[in-house]
C-alpha cells in the first residue's frame, strides 16, 4: 500500500510541474537559450551560424511561445 501512495505522490507532483506556468516559462527560456547558445557556438564539427540564421531556425523549429525567442535575441 505504501508503494502505491508513493507513486500516486509523484505523479501529482509531476502534474504540478507541468501546470505550473511560472515553471513552464522558465523551461521555454532555457530551451530557448540553450539553442540560440548551441547554433551560436562554434564546434568542433560546425562553425556558427549568424544571427538571422539562428533566429530563422528559432522561429521555425522551437515549438513554444514565440515571445521567448524576442526576449533571447534582444539581449
Amino acid at each position: 500500500r505504501k508503494g502505491i501512495e508513493r507513486r500516486h505522490d509523484v505523479r501529482e507532483a509531476t502534474d504540478r510541474r507541468t501546470s505550473d506556468p511560472i515553471i513552464t516559462s522558465l523551461a521555454q527560456i532555457v530551451a530557448v537559450a540553450d539553442l540560440y547558445d548551441a547554433l551560436a557556438s562554434k564546434r568542433s564539427y560546425k562553425p556558427a551560424l549568424p544571427k538571422p540564421q539562428i533566429e530563422q531556425i528559432l522561429r521555425t523549429q522551437f515549438r513554444g511561445d514565440q515571445k521567448y525567442i524576442t526576449a533571447v535575441l534582444r539581449r
